[in-house]
C-alpha cells in the first residue's frame, strides 16, 4: 500500500457496526469537515463560518466517499439522498433504527 494510501471500507448490508466506525474514520481524516457533514445535522449553519462553495464541496466529498462504499443493493437504498448527512441517517435509522425503536427494543 502506497503512503497516505487507505484502503476504504466496502459496506455490503452485513457488519453495520463495523462500517460505521471505519467510515467516521476514514471521512474524518479526509477532512473532519467532510465528517461533520454526515454528522452534524445542522451542517447548513457551517456557512456562517465556511463559505457555501466550501460546504457544497465537503458535501460532494462525502456523498461520493459514502456512494463508493456501497454495494448495489445498499446504494439503491440511498441513491436519491441529496445530502451525506441524508445518507448517513437513513443507513443508521435502518441499520440501529430511530431512538424510538431502540427504547422501544430495550423496554421489552
Amino acid at each position: 500500500m502506497e503512503h497516505g494510501s487507505v484502503k476504504q471500507s466496502f459496506f455490503d448490508g452485513t457488519n453495520y457496526s463495523f462500517w460505521k466506525i471505519c467510515m467516521s474514520a476514514h471521512l474524518h481524516r479526509i477532512h473532519w469537515r467532510v465528517w461533520e457533514i454526515c454528522e452534524d445535522p445542522n451542517y447548513k449553519v457551517l456557512a456562517a463560518i465556511v463559505d457555501q462553495e466550501q460546504i457544497d464541496q465537503h458535501n460532494a466529498n462525502s456523498r461520493g466517499v459514502l456512494f463508493s462504499s456501497l454495494s448495489l443493493s445498499e446504494f439503491e437504498q440511498v441513491s436519491d439522498c441529496t445530502t451525506a448527512r441524508e445518507i448517513w441517517v437513513r443507513l443508521q435509522n435502518y441499520y440501529e433504527g430511530t431512538a424510538q425503536v431502540k427504547t422501544r427494543l430495550f423496554e421489552t
